[in-house]
């Protein structure tokens, strides 16, 4: 298993257009990676530290509305890098 990422991050864009995303430890991965498909939350293994340091830990036994925790779009940008940051939600911050 040497060389292959061991953290689970899940993520996706909610009803509202806000980006939410969180990771899950590898006892919980397996948990979470069957929710995330029932949910139809995008999912990916990382071990960037930039990534896992802005994320906070997901819940699996959560309500979906709590699963994964809303992030801001520059989180979500280092999340899924092939996003194109002209698509990435806005959370109305910057319009204020």
């Amino acid at each position: 298993m040497e060389g292959e990422a061991t953290t689970l991050v899940v993520f996706t864009v909610d009803n509202d257009g806000k980006p939410r995303a969180g990771r899950f430890r590898a006892e919980d991965a397996n948990l979470a990676l069957k929710a995330a498909r029932l949910l139809g939350y995008q999912t990916e293994y990382t071990d960037a530290p930039a990534v896992i340091a802005n994320l906070s830990e997901g819940n699996v036994f959560a309500p979906a509305s709590k699963f994964i925790r809303p992030v801001l779009p520059s989180i979500f940008v280092l999340v899924q890098p092939a996003v194109n940051p002209d698509q990435v939600p806005s959370t109305g911050r910057e319009d204020r």
